[in-house]
């Protein structure tokens, strides 16, 4: 560092009232400490200490040093003191969010919110019992403890510092306060000796919450299975589909087929409930998928990773983009953070969910690492035969299983609530061979337990993992083989994981355990529970996993880049039939815009530049695209229509296409289809800084367009779909099901292969879905497509309160909001924003919203913008949260100040960057961190 640019630091530093800690970089600079080298004085230890915290059972003196982002850097002897500092800052910055979710993953919520939560906990204990009618986090923690001791200290090491928090808290002590969120009067009134002390098993627990957000497919499978059961085949068929519309594969497509393979007739292997048990369970399922608290997985949902060999990279350096799309909440689903370990010489920066130890998704000093949902079937829905003896309780029901009767195991949980003495006995039934009976959908008929169902489930997650030696083991990985190696561990929740190192090497692996089904099942449907469609074993009766060698993976794969965003892997889905391939991996997979967008955009860029020719800054921007492949694909149909039917044509809609046509065209500065807000956030809240540039005229005309599209797509779905699933008690879909639907009635009409026949095409040569049910005439695909445009343009006036369509901004209808778990109790007020967002569905940055709703708010999408470049001489990362690192704003809960970004205590403070597509450099080596240190806080071991 040069004495000039020292200075100015130091003059920064004393501006922000940081004197100590400018003088003190001043002193390191002047020493020669420019580098990290031997023989340098250290610069972590050169600066001075503001406050110095004891606690009980800490193994060593902690230096933890917060940067100008409010990111802890944790410099420590060993993992078991960094864990336990980690513990400690964690439950500082956020233990508020951690109660929740190990409430919500051990089925306690109702001990805070009582009678409110009842229901959630009561389908959480059933989910999370394992087949032999244990708790699944205790089953877990307890096998942890007999196989795997290292992993156990290092659980209870992070442990106990979430509890000398609490103790601090307690004894309130080092400035430890309770959370706002505790004190909201008339709701919770909960006090510090009210919380109970953090326990290994509920990191274990949160871990699992975490996998069976992103893995459980139960619900979708019933889901599935009722609109199967009460729509006509033709129409089930065209709008419940497998094939994506943009058929973008992970790696190059697995051919062939299976030979003579003949696919099971759906309607032959159905086996299900009354409609009544299905529509409670359906929306049973809707309401858990809704709370979850990391975002339940969708098949329009998920996130984008991609990776990039040296050859194509300008400096010559492997590179590597993760960002996971989940809820977005106030505060963040992640902490960020650094931990340093002195014993090791090993260092590792990135995030975690809140509640876990150590680093999730981020880069040590050998090489960075990413994940997205990878979509596997991990989960099958049995329908069971129950026989009720006349003495049961205490005499088992069993149920018929290969010519058998097997007892039922019959568990009575307790669940305590909050303003009730007495708490709710709840009756959990187990399968042994399958699993919990599914939770009683409603607890007011009378019905204790779910006895009425006859339903039970089997999920990877219900057996027993060691995930936690996965994640230490990749926190410490040096090159492919180790990463390939931590990887073993990984059992559930499966993912696209990606590696990038220093060497120059990338891979791709999606090892999980994926179980071996029989062929003629339908896995993706309830399937019987008598003994003919099981999970193959071996003659020990163990599962037979699928190996590793038929599991999607590659080591430096030969187009020298790959790309992942929740698309089919190797292609088992893309002649809509994913069952007749050597290998079911599974069936619901996004529809391919965003892996196709982001393709597009890394072979663009090659082919224009030229190997070698991609910058960090390049993948940074690429996340960041919010080009509109979907309204490619619509409007060519819409202006076809146009053309053939003048005479339905309005001056408002000609108007409007014209605008549609321009939205198309290249130009520079600006991708085709494009979907920017067309407003500065900050002209509307007084708390976001203005946009380093102005909104532009062509952004604008560009938010104008992606207003009308969304207008016509919304009014498009309804006037397709809407008729014909009236009365049937399915709900219209509103996400990738529809455009699925929608663009497989526009574009394979004349299509005879099998998988993409049109089933409801009629006389007309169309499908009938086009024609409105409710008019004695009619309908065809253009005048539906010419009706869409006028009734949106027609919604438009009314949401915007004018017809000039230079008003109708797209950041004026279309705000992120930054939800609080409160929120979705309905209690807002917590709630951050909303704010003017660009971005659409299916976007690579998403904004999605449901094609049934008026309402374009969005509260999930980028969870983290994360981009690396693995250069061997100082590993150079950049990224950004929707939110910041600490998720406590002050004061009460009746104060209320969290929607209110406050960048003075770095609430909220990453908002302004996440909005504008920005990021910030991770501070990793420690001169870059004492250069932004902000002040520095020392742990030491208290006297015995």
């Amino acid at each position: 560092m040069s004495h000039e640019r020292s200075f100015l630091f130091a003059k920064r530093l004393l501006s922000s009232g940081s004197l100590l800690l400018a003088l003190a970089v001043a002193v390191v600079v002047a020493s020669g400490c420019g580098d990290d080298g031997e023989g340098t004085q250290d610069p972590i230890a050169a600066l001075p200490t503001e406050r110095t915290i004891e606690v009980a059972g800490l193994g060593g003196i902690v230096d933890v040093v917060f940067d100008d982002l409010g990111m802890p850097h944790v410099y420590a002897p060993n993992y078991a003191s960094a864990l336990y500092v980690q513990g400690y800052l964690t439950a500082q910055a956020r233990f508020w969010e951690m109660d929740v979710i190990r409430r919500f993953a051990t089925g306690r919520l109702s001990e805070l919110f009582g009678r409110l939560s009842l229901t959630t906990d009561v389908q959480m204990r059933t989910f999370f019992t394992t087949r032999d009618g244990r708790r699944l986090h205790q089953a877990m923690w307890e096998y942890v403890q007999a196989q795997d001791p290292e992993v156990a200290h290092l659980l209870e090491a992070y442990s106990a510092g979430v509890n000398a928090w609490l103790t601090d808290l307690k004894a309130g002590r080092n400035g430890a306060h309770l959370p706002p969120e505790y004190t909201l009067v008339g709701v919770l009134g909960f006090t510090a000796e009210q919380l109970s002390p953090w326990e290994p098993a509920d990191s274990l627990a949160v871990a699992r919450l975490q996998a069976f957000s992103l893995s459980d497919t139960s619900g979708e499978e019933i889901q599935w299975a009722r609109a199967q059961q009460n729509l006509p085949e033709a129409v089930f068929r065209d709008v419940y589909r497998f094939a994506p519309s943009a058929p973008t594969t992970v790696l190059p497509p697995r051919v062939p087929r299976l030979a003579n393979h003949v696919s099971p007739r759906i309607e032959d292997r159905l086996l299900l409930p009354p409609p009544s048990v299905l529509e409670e369970l359906s929306a049973m399922f809707d309401e858990l998928a809704a709370a979850l608290p990391f975002g339940r997985r969708s098949r329009g949902a998920g996130s984008n990773n991609w990776i990039v060999s040296p050859r194509f990279s300008q400096s010559g350096h492997a590179l590597l983009a993760n960002d996971p799309h989940l809820a977005l909440f106030n505060p963040p689903v992640w902490h960020m953070l650094h931990l340093a370990i002195a014993e090791t010489q090993e260092d590792v920066i990135g995030v975690i969910f809140p509640g876990l130890p150590g680093v999730i998704l981020g880069h040590n000093r050998n090489g960075a690492w990413g994940a997205t949902t990878a979509g596997y079937d991990v989960t099958d829905v049995y329908v069971e035969e129950f026989e009720t003896p006349a003495d049961y309780p205490p005499s088992p029901r069993t149920v018929r299983f290969r010519g058998n009767r097997v007892p039922v195991l019959r568990i009575e949980e307790p669940i305590a609530m909050r303003g009730r003495p007495q708490p709710f006995v709840l009756v959990i039934e187990v399968v042994p061979h399958h699993g919990p009976n599914v939770a009683d959908p409603n607890l007011n008929d009378g019905v204790v337990g779910l006895a009425a169902t006859g339903m039970t489930v089997r999920w990877t997650g219900h057996e027993i993992t060691n995930d936690a030696r996965f994640l230490f083991d990749l926190m410490r990985t040096r090159n492919v083989n180790d990463f390939r190696n931590a990887l073993r561990n990984f059992g559930v929740g499966a993912q696209n994981w990606i590696w990038a190192d220093i060497e120059g090497n990338i891979a791709y692996s999606t090892q999980v355990l994926i179980p071996q089904r029989p062929q003629g099942v339908v896995p993706y449907l309830p399937l019987p529970g008598t003994g003919e469609a099981e999970w193959l074993t071996d003659a020990q009766g163990r599962t037979l996993w699928l190996p590793s060698e038929k599991i999607p993976q590659a080591v430096n794969p030969a187009a020298g880049f790959l790309v992942t965003a929740n698309n089919d892997q190797v292609g088992g889905t893309l002649d809509n039939d994913p069952l007749n391939d050597d290998v079911y991996l599974g069936y619901q997979f996004a529809n391919g815009f965003r892996a196709q967008r982001a393709t597009e955009l890394l072979t663009n860029a090659i082919t224009r530049s030229g190997p070698g020719k991609l910058h960090l800054e390049d993948m940074a921007r690429f996340q960041y695209d919010h080009s509109s492949k979907e309204a490619a694909r619509f409007l060519r149909f819409l202006f076809a229509a146009a053309e053939r039917r003048p005479e339905l044509v309005t001056r408002e809609m000609a108007e409007a296409l014209d605008r549609l046509r321009q939205w198309g065209e290249e130009r520079d500065g600006s991708p085709p289809f494009d979907t920017p807000a067309g407003v500065d956030p900050a002209d509307e809240r007084n708390d976001m800084p203005q946009r380093s540039r102005p909104i532009t005229d062509e952004e604008k005309e560009d938010a104008v367009a992606t207003s009308i599209f969304a207008g016509f797509l919304t009014r498009l779905s309804r006037l397709t779909l809407a008729d014909d699933f009236a009365g049937t008690g399915i709900g219209v879909p509103g996400g990738d099901d529809a455009t699925r639907a929608l663009l497989h009635l526009l574009e394979d009409e004349e299509r005879t292969d099998a998988g993409f026949v049109v089933h409801t095409k009629d006389a007309t040569g169309e499908s009938s879905l086009w024609d409105d049910r409710n008019t004695p005439e009619r309908e065809r695909r253009d005048e539906i497509l010419l009706r869409a445009l006028r009734d949106g343009l027609e919604f438009l006036q009314g949401k915007f309160s004018t017809n000039d369509q230079n008003q109708w901004l797209w950041g004026r209808i279309h705000r992120v909001r930054f939800q609080h778990f409160l929120g979705q109790a309905g209690l807002n007020i917590f709630d951050l924003g909303p704010f003017a967002a660009p971005g659409f569905r299916e976007t690579v940055n998403p904004a999605g919203f449901s094609l049934n709703s008026d309402n374009f708010d969005f509260s999930g999408g980028a969870s983290m913008r994360f981009v690396v470049e693995l250069d061997p001489r100082g590993i150079r990362a950049r990224n950004v949260l929707p939110g910041g690192n600490n998720g406590d704003p002050g004061g009460t809960a009746d104060d209320n100040r969290f929607n209110r970004i406050q960048p003075e205590i770095h609430f909220g403070d990453w908002v302004p960057a996440w909005i504008h597509g920005e990021t910030f450099a991770f501070r990793f080596q420690r001169n870059d961190v004492a250069q932004a240190a902000r002040r520095k806080v020392r742990f030491i071991p208290s006297p015995r």
